[in-house]
């Protein structure tokens, strides 16, 4: 065994030397630190940055920023020096050493908040997060926000600024899977945390003029109330919160609990570990993608994860160390506003079985790697092969990206007609509705759509409902879907 190998029993090694401490401790570590970390985005041509600059990115003043940084003021924040560090794009080693530097606790991956933490600052040199967004993503996943400084912000409002009694308060998330299974049969919706309705609701009781008001908020900023006296009842709705007037601190806590539920059932759908395996489909840049992903349970202390696609005839295996799943089932854009950063990436790629061997076979592989890949290869073996099944369900009509009858079917004569009315197009094919105004016919065979680059695609009743179900969102995608690919038929494009 080469002198760099670890022996095979051993799957990590962390080392910390205490050396340096027996000389007595350098009170300006921290900002030569600092002044090293600006430079280095110097020379690595990112734009630089200035300490006023710096300062604003971890959102504190200037003066008692550099006063911090120069040891003129304490630093009594841990999560002051690890926003230093993400600011900086230094990873969770350099950020530990910064933190040994103020005798600070360093980051494990044994604190699930610093594991959090530890995967934002290792990902920083690419992905470039802003305190904000970071502060996003740890809310998303349940944790608390970097606290800099001793100003927290307010929590929810206190019970005690509301003008009447509390008697009560709740938040439920429902979902209606648990009772009725999956009432949609679609790929689309199994994961998609649209699926939570959540509603927090707070009873106030006014004792003086025997009145009890029921107010409740949705995490997207739905507020109403009803008002009860013994013989009324009034139902109100409001656009904004600004127009709830002294009920506003009820409200504002309730939105409060709202999203925090929303938030942790959010965190809880990010991580393929709740599930075990999670399998799915969706057009991704012009092209049907399927996939799976599992946890890597056969060597779980390296905290990774597989990912299996298919798309254009090929298969390939991802290795990554956060969930991708999630990443690749929801629209960037919505991936952006669920978890406040962008897509995960990974950190190996496998395209086939050939390419994996090659690898193994090779003579200069070190022993520890060979095993590695022999493990890629097992993986990559097993989950295509249970993806190729799954493409089997897909092309057999026993699994769909987007089931329209079942979504619209029992409501319409026809489903496709539901098609047809959730795209707005029921005038345009001329739909003739029976006396009960339920549409009971078509008399247009087909519309024509233009597209931005010029030409006109008709499409048919037939073509909205292919569409449909593979989960485009609008006439005019899925006119250009057609154009580029000939077909809407999931048979041919798998």
């Amino acid at each position: 065994m080469k002198a760099d190998e670890e022996p095979k029993r051993v799957l990590h090694r962390e080392e910390r030397s205490y050396e340096s401490r027996a000389k007595g401790h350098d009170k300006g570590a921290f900002s030569r630190f600092v002044r090293e970390g600006r430079r280095a985005i110097v020379e690595n041509h990112s734009g630089g940055m200035s300490t006023r600059e710096l300062a604003e990115k971890v959102g504190i003043g200037y003066e008692q920023f550099r006063k911090m940084v120069n040891g003129q003021k304490p630093i009594t924040k841990r999560d002051f020096i690890i926003a230093v560090c993400a600011m900086l794009r230094l990873d969770a080693d350099e950020a530990n050493e910064a933190l040994d530097m103020q005798d600070m606790l360093p980051l494990v991956k044994d604190r699930a908040r610093d594991a959090e933490i530890m995967d934002v600052l290792d990902l920083q040199l690419s992905d470039r997060l802003t305190i904000e967004q970071i502060n996003r993503r740890l809310v998303a996943r349940g944790f608390e926000e970097l606290d800099v400084i001793d100003r927290r912000r307010p929590s929810y409002a206190s019970l005690s600024q509301c003008p009447f009694r509390v008697s009560k308060e709740s938040v439920v998330c429902e979902v209606d899977e648990l009772l009725y299974c999956d009432p949609y049969d679609s790929l689309e919706t199994v994961y998609h945390p649209g699926r939570y309705h959540i509603l927090a609701t707070m009873w106030v009781r006014d004792d003086v003029e025997r009145r009890l008001f029921v107010l409740r908020a949705e995490p997207t900023g739905r507020f109403s109330m009803d008002t009860y006296t013994h013989d009324t009842w009034k139902p109100e709705g409001f656009k904004s919160i600004d127009e709830t007037g002294v009920f506003r601190p009820c409200f504002e806590r309730l939105q409060g609990k709202a999203r925090e539920e929303l938030a942790r059932m959010v965190n809880r759908l990010h991580d393929t570990r709740n599930y075990r395996l999670r399998r799915s489909a969706r057009v991704i840049d012009g092209s049907v993608h399927v996939f799976l992903e599992r946890y890597n349970y056969a060597v779980p202390e390296w905290g990774e994860y597989y990912l299996m696609d298919y798309s254009d005839g090929e298969f390939r295996l991802s290795v990554s160390r956060q969930s991708q799943f999630m990443g690749r089932y929801l629209s960037a854009a919505d991936y952006e506003k669920y978890y406040g950063r962008g897509l995960p990436k990974a950190k190996e790629l496998y395209r086939s079985t050939e390419e994996i061997q090659e690898k193994v076979d090779a003579p200069s592989l070190s022993w520890n790697k060979k095993e590695v890949l022999k493990l890629r290869l097992a993986a990559y073996k097993r989950m295509s092969e249970e993806l190729e099944a799954f493409v089997g369900d897909l092309r057999a009509g026993t699994a769909h990206i987007c089931n329209a009858e079942a979504i619209f079917g029992g409501v319409y004569y026809d489903y496709r007609f539901g098609v047809l009315e959730s795209f707005g197009l029921t005038e345009a094919f001329g739909c003739v509705r029976d006396d009960a105004n339920e549409i009971c016919a078509t008399s247009t065979p087909s519309i024509g759509v233009v597209l931005a680059d010029g030409p006109t695609i008709q499409l048919s009743l037939d073509d909205l409902t292919s569409g449909f179900e593979l989960g485009l969102g609008s006439p005019e995608e899925i006119a250009a879907f057609l154009k580029e690919n000939g077909t809407l038929s999931i048979v041919d494009l798998l």
